[in-house]
Parts: structure tokens; sequence; C-alpha cells
């Protein structure tokens, strides 16, 4: 190649390849442009590697690249300014002579380190030339080739550090590792906590590109916790929001973060003055100090040592980021991958060069982030950037599949990335963050519609049907404190920054506290509407561990604000009584002070006691009794059909749920009236049970007790007396370890365990037409075919009333799943002889209803936990034990 080819060509040295790997194209802003004589002056045979982006326009000549200091260059490795790239040497620092031993010792503005200068640089290169040997005692290799050949260059005086591999690959991951792993040995949090924390933090703006990996949990062996340089930054910044509540104040270990972090914040700030380096010195120092007394035993590196000298060598090169590698590593993040997917190393040069013309001079592609909906968030690739947003709009259609008419909004960065309407494809910015807004067609709603008609659609399209305010979740497992309105927040903040600058309690006027207390009980009832005082002191302790400023002087602090809240919700309750909420309107008329008439007030109180969330839900809006009651005859005469449409049965279910939640909790009436005014509710019991509870009952049923069976058979064989040879006649009749039949095995062995009287509960017939076998059963279970199996009967029956209400049930675990769906769908007690395996069912397999268990189901919940620990360990054993004959193998 001749040097003519070359000139007016940005050159770049990529690493792992030898001076030949030069690519002729224009890669930054920064380029050196040399003769090629000049070139194989700089960079002899064998000079490494390395890659260097210089300012355009110098011959022969290196101009400036720092924006403070003539003669700094970046991005090129020490051996090649000549060097020792090894820490092991003597003299390993490449800004003063500072030992190994002395660094661990001393400070640099200790002053007893000398600086490097180009007079004794020069001299160690000639004495190093003479004897090699002396090169670990001066960390000297050889010449640096730029001061040799450029006039206006020394190592000494232009070669930047890089606080990329310095400080966010360097000390940062090391350092986060060694006081991550002593607070996780002082139990402040653990490694799960931290990751979970990493997971569900709500990065913005660039973090969500850098945001941080998980930790592996080998870190602490291997002393660092990896990453990259953007990921580690990331970290460190937002530490303290992630953990930084788990660790109480003055912690060592936590200190020694905190300070590490200040430290980052202030070597990649872009501008600085002699006070913000003086404070920089300060943080050093106090982070050294800090570190080696909290950690003793601890060796600081190398990186350490450089990190020391950054205020002065920020005084001498300017801000440290515009001479840091991070950009460089972008750049040449193309070639590795172009190298490593070619495979081909003959002629690199050639190669990575064309591909890169190629890349740049290829159509523009448009690279965008595009919200679906909160749960669809995707990553697409437009091959050309339209022309036209109806174009645009026509593309993403195909692109997402959508059938739907929608506009488009996105992230301005002019406005700090809030949602835009898009009016022109010009307006997008490079890789844009696009919303998809569907637009809904408004249809006008003839007279016919609205009426009821005996002629009901046959087409497959599910319709939306018309919904009351019912309740769709249930009390949640943590209770989130809800937004109060814009002056109450307001004034909370305010409470909530004096206390935590001086500990100081806000003074709560009654007004504040009125408006505290109401939005808490409007919130508390859209989950259940009789709370109890467990789930008032739940609220009380999450309202005071968001704002800390209304904390009670006691021993808890949030006991006085339990109490309003309690009695704040019966007040609530009473409002809503007055206004004709059914749920609790239906409990009013009572005995009380002022009513002399009536039913005692603790009388045939209707209330959820099993957890249900849709008790007594509210008609929905705009109907009444006549347009439910025609409703339901549409479901009846449908369901008279051979083939009934599943979807017009489902939608006039949802219709009329209110009508027929009253039906069964108010008039309470005999079961074969049910059957005749309500057919479909025996076929869509799993739907019924949702509308009632909010849970899938199937899924959730059948999950729990598969997830019960190996602790409960392992409790079945440890039981003695009488009730350990009933469980081991169970036992011998389960031949297979078939899920079925370990299902039948722990439905059938749980009343026994329990106490309960599984005889008269699971009744045994030849055929269902024989109803003495179970006419005095008001709920149970019938076996109606035991030739098979006697555990497990191939028919199935459900007895309510002495009557079988569904029979051809495949299997006994699924005639068990949806009795319990009747028993909730139409307001039935538990039978007596199995109250407490319907209660463990209920509380401990579903989750339902009150936490407070009974004694029984107490005890049994402790005695899986404990079988379960001990199959855990049982299991860990006998893998630990399969790997050692294996090693042995």
């Amino acid at each position: 190649m001749s040097s003519h080819a070359l000139s007016g060509v940005t050159l770049s040295f990529c690493r792992h390849w030898n001076r030949d790997l030069i690519i002729p194209k224009v890669i930054s802003t920064w380029a050196l442009v040399l003769q090629w004589a000049t070139l194989k002056r700089c960079w002899g045979p064998g000079s490494g590697s390395g890659l260097a982006y210089f300012p355009r326009g110098a011959r022969g000549d290196l101009r400036l690249l720092s924006r403070s200091d003539r003669g700094a260059v970046r991005s090129f490795p020490a051996a090649q300014f000549g060097f020792q790239e090894s820490f092991t040497v003597d003299k390993f620092c490449r800004f003063c002579m500072a030992s190994r031993d002395d660094a661990q010792q001393q400070e640099v503005w200790s002053g007893l380190f000398q600086l490097r200068d180009k007079v004794s640089h020069d001299r160690q290169v000639q004495e190093v030339r003479e004897d090699p040997e002396l090169s670990r005692t001066y960390g000297v290799k050889r010449a640096c080739p730029l001061t040799e050949n450029l006039e206006h260059f020394h190592v000494v005086t232009g070669y930047p550090p890089d606080i990329m591999h310095d400080v966010l690959e360097g000390i940062v991951p090391i350092e986060l590792s060694l006081c991550l792993t002593d607070l996780i040995g002082k139990r402040y949090f653990t490694l799960d906590m931290l990751n979970q924390a990493i997971r569900h933090f709500n990065y913005t703006f660039t973090d969500k590109t850098d945001r941080p990996q998980v930790i592996g949990k080998g870190f602490s062996t291997k002393g660092s916790i990896g990453g990259n340089a953007h990921e580690n930054w990331c970290l460190i910044r937002l530490l303290p929001f992630l953990i930084g509540h788990c660790v109480p104040e003055g912690e060592n270990a936590w200190e020694v973060l905190m300070l590490l972090k200040d430290i980052v914040e202030l070597t990649v700030a872009m501008r600085h003055t002699e006070e913000t380096l003086i404070f920089l010195e300060c943080k050093i120092t106090e982070h050294r100090r800090l570190l080696q007394s909290t950690f003793p035993n601890f060796r600081l590196r190398p990186k350490h040592h450089y990190v020391e000298h950054y205020p002065q060598l920020v005084r001498k090169f300017g801000p440290l980021p515009e001479v840091w590698t991070m950009r460089f590593e972008g750049k040449h993040k193309f070639f590795k991958r172009a190298i490593r997917n070619t495979q081909n190393f003959k002629n690199v040069a050639m190669s990575l060069a064309t591909k890169h013309q190629k890349a740049m001079a290829a159509p523009q592609k448009l690279i965008m982030r595009v919200i679906v909906c909160e749960g669809d968030i995707r990553k697409i690739t437009m091959p050309i950037k339209p022309d036209t947003l109806e174009d645009f709009i026509t593309w993403l259609k195909d692109a997402l599949q959508a059938n739907y008419s929608f506009a488009l909004q996105y992230q301005d960065p002019e406005f700090n990335n809030e949602l835009c309407n898009l009016t022109d494809v010009s307006e997008l910015p490079e890789k844009p963050t696009i919303k998809i807004i569907p637009l809904i067609e408004l249809v006008p709603v003839t007279e016919q519609s609205q009426s009821w008609s005996d002629t009901t659609s046959q087409a497959d399209t599910e319709i939306l049907p018309i919904v009351s305010s019912e309740r769709s979740s249930q009390w949640p497992e943590k209770f989130e404190t809800p937004k109060f309105s814009v002056d109450v927040e307001y004034r909370l903040r305010q409470g909530n920054l004096l206390y935590l600058r001086d500990g100081s309690y806000l003074t709560v006027t009654k007004e504040l506290k009125h408006d505290i207390l109401q939005t808490l009980a409007e919130t508390m009832y859209t989950f259940k509407a009789y709370s109890q005082k467990e789930d008032c002191a739940v609220v009380a302790k999450a309202l005071v561990q968001t704002h800390p400023c209304l904390k009670e002087k006691g021993s808890s602090g949030w006991e006085g604000w339990k109490n309003s809240i309690y009695f704040k919700v019966g007040n609530h309750r009473n409002k809503l009584r007055k206004m004709g909420q059914l749920d609790v309107s239906v409990n009013g008329g009572k005995r009380g002070r002022h009513t002399t008439g009536g039913d005692p007030p603790s009388k045939d109180i209707k209330k959820p006691k099993k957890g249900e969330i849709n008790f007594l839900p509210d008609y929905p809006e705009g109907m009444e009794d006549h347009n439910l009651e025609g409703a339901r005859q549409v479901l009846v005469q449908e369901m008279m059909k051979t083939k009934p449409n599943a979807s017009l049965v489902k939608k006039e279910m949802d219709v009329t749920f209110a009508l027929r939640r009253q039906e069964v909790v108010k008039d309470k009436p005999a079961i074969s009236q049910m059957v005749q005014r309500w057919p479909a509710l025996f076929t869509e019991i799993y739907c019924e049970f949702s509308r009632v509870v909010g849970k899938n009952l199937r899924e959730n049923f059948f999950d729990s007790l598969d997830n019960f069976s190996t602790s409960l058979i392992e409790l079945f064989r440890k039981k003695r007396g009488l009730t350990g040879q009933l469980l081991a006649a169970l036992l011998r009749q389960t031949k297979s370890s078939d899920p079925t039949d370990i299902r039948c095995l722990c439905l059938q062995g749980l009343p026994v365990i329990l106490g309960d009287d599984p005889s008269a509960f699971f009744k045994t017939c030849s055929d269902a037409a024989d109803k003495d076998a179970y006419s005095q059963t008001p709920v149970g279970i019938v076996c109606i075919d035991e030739e098979n199996s006697p555990l497990n009967p191939s028919r199935v029956g459900i007895i309510l009333e002495g009557n079988v209400v569904c029979d051809g049930l495949a299997n006994l675990p699924q005639a068990f799943c949806v009795l319990f769906g009747l028993i909730y769908a139409l307001h039935l007690d538990y039978p007596k002889c199995m109250r407490y395996t319907f209660l463990f069912v209920q509380q401990v397999m579903l989750n339902l209803g009150k936490s407070q268990l009974a004694p029984k189901i107490q005890t049994l919940k402790n005695q899986l936990a404990e079988c379960d620990v001990i199959c855990c360990d049982v299991t860990v054993e006998f893998k630990q034990s399969n790997n050692s004959k294996e090693d042995l193998k």
C-alpha cells in the first residue's frame, strides 16, 4: 500500500492485530493523516495493539487532542508508549516512581513519590537499552515511538489516564464486591433482595439502556462483580435507592461505597474549579483511609494509586471524560463484531474497510422502541426510514399485525422525553420511543339494540357485557399507600423532608387528618367492605412507612392511626349504607340505640366470611330488576338448546351476576329451585367462582394440591396409631405415581389427618339412581363406579341436599374442585363432617379469608413446612452424593 493511498484517510489501529491493519475510512472527526514512512517509524514490527484517534490535518506532527493541553493522546495501551503493561513490576505507575509496597503505605500528596519527568524518563530508557533487567525496576520497556518521531510530544507529559478502565471497570467492581460481601454477611439484606431491586427499579432515560446486570452468586469468591463500565457506573450511582434503606447509619462498609460514589461523580464531571479539585482530593484521602481501616487485610490495587493522581491530572489535561476510551470502545465494537462474524483473517484491513464503508453507505435504518401497551413493549427495526407518516403507520400495522386504527406519539428529547403527537416523520429522533394510541370509533346505539329480544345471535363474536362496579382483586399482600390530593401530598412531602433533616414530626390538623383517613377508607373499601382491625393495622403501618413525618410518639408510631382508620372505615360504611350500597345496606335496619324494632344487631349478619370480594355487588349501571329478569329468561331459553351459544351464555351470566348473588345470599333458595332458575350456573362453576372471589379456581387448586402432595405423603407415612393405620391403608391402595392418583390420595387422607369424618362425606353406590346411599347427605361426593380403583373411581358425582346435581365427572379431584366452587357460587356452608378440610383448602391452599388459622390447621401447616424443608435437604444431599460418585468415576 503506497503513501498516496493513505493521504487524507483516518488511521485506526485495532487490538489484537499487527501494524498492517489499517482501516481506510473516515471513522471520526478525530483523525491523524501521516505519510506511510512516518507511520512505519512510529510503529515498527511487533509494536503490539492499540487504537488512537487524532485531530485531522496534522502531517508528520501531532496536534492537540485534549482541550486544555498540547501534545496529549488517548486510547493507546501502556506498552505502545514503552511502559511495562504488567502490574507486577516494582515501579508500576506511569506518573510517578512509587513502588508497590510504598503505594500501600503512603499517599501521592504526601510528597514522597518522585514524579516522572522528561529528563529522568529519557535517562531510564537509555539505561534499559543497555541493561534490559532494569525494565522491571523502572517500569519502562523501550522508548516511545511518538516521542522519538514527533516534535511536540513526550510520553511523560502527553499520556492522560483512562477513567473507564481505572475506575468504572477497575476499583468500582472490586470495592462493590468487597463491601457487598460484608453487608450481606451482616444480614442487612440478601443477594436476592439486591438482585430483585436491580430488576424492578424504575430506570429512566439512558439508565434503561445502561441498567446493571444482576450480580452472580460467586461474586465474593471472584473478588469482583464484573460488568461493563456503563453498568457499574449506573449501579454505584443508584445503589442508595436500591438498598440504602436496609443499611443502618454509620456502617463503615456502606460509607466506603458512598465515598467511592462521590469520587466517581467528581471524576466524570465535565467542569471543574480549584475548589472541586481540592474537594476531590479530600474525598480520595478519606476513602482510602476508611477502606484500609474497615478492611485491614485488603491490599490496594495499583488503580487506587492512579486515582490519587487524578486531581493533578485534571489540572493538566482538563476534564478526564474528554480523554477516556468510552467512545473508542463503542466504535471499536463494530470491527470486533465484524471480524468475529466473518472469521476471515486474510487481508483483514480490506475486509473491515469494505464492511465499514457499506455500513455507512447503506440506506438509513430506523431502530425504534414501540410501546403497544403497558405489558407489550417491542424493539422493531425498519429497513428504510419512511418518507410520510401514512407509510409509517401502514408499515407498523403490518409489523404489529394490528387490525385497528391508531395514532402515534413519540418521546421528544427537547421536552425532557415527554410524549408528543407525531405529525411528521422528520420529527423522530435517532432510535425513537413510539407509543401506539388506539383510536376508538363510536357507533350510534339504536333503540332496538337496547331492548331484550327473544331472538339471540348465534355469532361466535364475544359481546362485551354490561358490568357493575365489582371488585377485581383480593386484599393485597403488601398494602400500597394511595396517592392523596395535591395539597395533602405537598404538605406530606414537606413534612417528610423536615423529618429526614432533623427528625421533627408533622403537626396534623383536623382537615389534613380527615383527608388522609377518607382516602384510606375509600381505598380499603375497594378491596373489602368489612375491614378488620388487623387490616387497619396493616394500612396504618404502611402509611407511617411511606410518610414517616406522621409517626406518633410511642412504641409503634402507628397505633393511634390504626384506631382512627378503624372508626373511619365504620363511618364510611354508614355513609354507603345510607346511599343504598347493597353489600352494606343488607345489614341495615337492625335493632339499635335509636330503633326498637328489627332483629338483634348480631343476628343473621350477611357479610363475606370465606374471602369473597363480590359478596353482594350492585346492579350494573342502568339495569333494574325487570331488565335482569329478562336477561335470566334469555339465559334459560339458550340452555334449553342442544348446543347453547357459549359466548352468549357467558355474557348473560356476567350481566345477571348481581341478581343471582341477591337470591343466593338473601333468599337462600333450595338447590332444586336454583337448577331450574339458573341452569347455566352448574356449567359455569369456574367462571362464577372467579366472579365471586377473583381467582382462577381450577389453576390455583390443582397447583397448590400438587405443591403440597409431596409433604402430605411424607407426613402420612410418619403418622402412627389409628390415624396412621387409616393413612397406611390409603397408601397401599395407591399403586402408581400418576398425578390423579396422588391427588386422590391427598384429598382422602387430608380429612383423616385433620380429624374430620370422611365416611359421612364420601359415599359409594353402584348406580346414581340408587338414592338410598346418599339421600341423607347434605353436601358430599358420590363414587358411582369402584370396579377399577377404590381410591380413584372412574365416575364421580356431587351431592347437594340429597340429590346428585353433577354426575359423570372424570375423577375425584375434579369433583372436589367443582364442589368447592359450588359452595361459593350457591353461598353454602361447609359440611360439618369436613369443616377443617374445607377450611384448609380455603385458607392454606387458596389463601382466602382470614389469616388466623384454627389450631388443627395451623399445626398441619407447620408440619408440612417441616416436611418440605426435610425433602429439600434430602434432595440436595442426594444430588451432592451423585456428584461425588461421578467425580470418583
